[in-house]
């Protein structure tokens, strides 16, 4: 209260602290005074209150199928001012995951995402959290505020396990485990598993379950961790009847998807085929072989050998199956003019093969490349003669035939009737002669060609007494099989 002395009045100051909320937005706030000389004795004045406040964003979206490639998510944001900027949407994975950022349709109150369609097997992909940014430039810890919305699409099973082969010996347990993802949900009267190729119930020793399981799973090009599911399959003590294909079908609202799984028998791998040499040299002997199918495991090779002297083997490092159709290894450290004893055999995980064997010889030293050297001079020296006679014979025939065609041999009858005569006799031998058979050649050292090789009896022509091309490759003339 503050008095005026000049005019002996007084004014009276009310002042109203009043904490408020976006609540409070709007409502009026009433001052009322009085003394004796109003009329009514009470005068009223009213102010409406305006609280500025940072925007809740709502976010809406449909939840859809794979079947519609429309999707739409709204974001309206609810603030004073009620004018906003608006940043790009994130698409989020259930675990946090950021997606990927798409931009939306907006203008000063609210924002329209339109996804894009990844196509009809993809769709699913746009499942997840989807955030919209906006900012009503309210001043605060935070300029900016989003709200987000759980979108999902629903579609099929999808199977995210790559395993289509098990290996499992005789006698033991195995489990078969499928991993898939789907939205809508799926329950364990969802599952069934079959024997194919006839659509049999699993062995009776077989238990079926379902297990939720978070998946990695790759979304728009994104590994994100997802809710999903495993359908384990267990058969208890193998049997040889239990071996072969099984099939789970899984189902769900939406539709069905199957999924095919090997189940076989594990063993030792069968041993390479064709032990073959390739090429010798004075200190080492390169061999090559064709891998023997292992029934999908992973197998290994590993070459021993020794000399006719010893009597140990010495083995390679292992070498690895590189699913090539033949396989070569160089043994270096060799010693000249020796005769070696090489082995071959193949393991897994659960065994070794049987062994494969060839006797070779390394070459000699530098006398006999001497010698060789001569060889070959001599040789060329005879081609070339050779080369010169057969041209002097060419131009000789040319000659004869000339004159011939002139009339110069026709001065004589009979001799032109003893002509004709042998030419006669020389065109019926001729036409009477079989066709030269030509054998093809080849050597040591042509390369193993699979294509020549009858997988289903690599030792047939052993047992009906004959040689093979193949077991002239692989064996020289002084050497013998171990």
């Amino acid at each position: 209260m503050e008095l005026d002395s000049s005019t002996e009045t007084y004014t009276l100051t009310s002042t109203l602290s009043l904490l408020v909320t976006r609540h409070n937005n709007g409502e009026s706030v009433y001052c009322r005074a009085s003394n004796r000389a109003l009329p009514a004795g009470i005068e009223s004045v009213t102010r409406t209150l305006t609280v500025l406040y940072r925007a809740d964003i709502n976010v809406s979206g449909k939840n859809t199928t794979y079947t519609s490639s429309k999707r739409l998510l709204t974001c309206a944001p609810d603030g004073n001012p009620n004018i906003y900027k608006f940043g790009r949407w994130k698409h989020t994975a259930e675990d946090g995951s950021e997606i990927r950022q798409l931009t939306g349709s907006s203008n000063s109150t609210h924002s329209v995402l339109t996804l894009p369609d990844p196509g009809v097997p993809r769709r699913y992909e746009d499942t997840g959290y989807y955030i919209c940014i906006a900012t009503n430039n309210v001043p605060d810890s935070s300029s900016s505020t989003s709200g987000s919305v759980f979108f999902v699409v629903e579609a099929p099973p999808l199977v995210i396990t790559n395993a289509t082969v098990i290996n499992e010996q005789l006698g033991n347990n195995a489990t078969i485990e499928v991993e898939f993802y789907s939205r809508p949900t799926v329950h364990l009267n969802d599952i069934k598993w079959t024997r194919n190729p006839n659509g049999l119930p699993p062995p009776v020793r077989a238990l079926t379950s379902i297990v939720d399981r978070s998946l990695l799973v790759a979304f728009h090009g994104v590994d994100v961790h997802v809710k999903g599911y495993v359908t384990i399959l267990r058969i208890s003590i193998l049997t040889e009847l239990d071996f072969g294909d099984y099939t789970v079908t899984i189902n769900n609202s939406i539709g069905v998807t199957n999924h095919t799984v090997k189940l076989l028998k594990a063993g030792p791998p069968p041993p390479p085929l064709y032990l073959l040499q390739k090429q010798t040299s004075v200190s080492s002997v390169t061999v090559q072989w064709i891998p023997a199918s292992d029934d999908y495991q992973t197998q290994t090779f590993v070459i021993g050998y020794r000399s006719d002297v010893t009597h140990d083997y010495t083995d390679s490092d292992v070498i690895p199956d590189t699913r090539k159709s033949v396989v070569s290894y160089t043994i270096d450290g060799l010693t000249a003019s020796s005769i070696y004893f090489i082995r071959i055999y193949a393991k897994n995980d659960i065994g070794l093969s049987n062994h494969r064997y060839i006797n070779i010889s390394t070459n000699a030293g530098d006398d006999c490349y001497e010698d060789l050297h001569s060889t070959r001079t001599a040789l060329i020296c005879v081609s070339i003669i050779c080369g010169a006679g057969i041209v002097v014979g060419v131009v000789f025939v040319i000659l004869i035939k000339r004159r011939t065609s002139s009339g110069c041999w026709c001065n004589s009858k009979t001799h032109g009737s003893h002509q004709r005569q042998e030419m006669t006799q020389k065109a019926v031998q001729r036409d009477n002669r079989e066709p030269d058979s030509v054998e093809e050649s080849k050597t040591h050292y042509q390369e193993l060609d699979p294509s020549e090789i009858q997988h289903h009896s690599p030792y047939a022509s052993l047992s009906e007494g004959t040689t093979t091309k193949l077991s002239r490759k692989v064996l020289p003339n002084k050497s013998t099989t171990n």
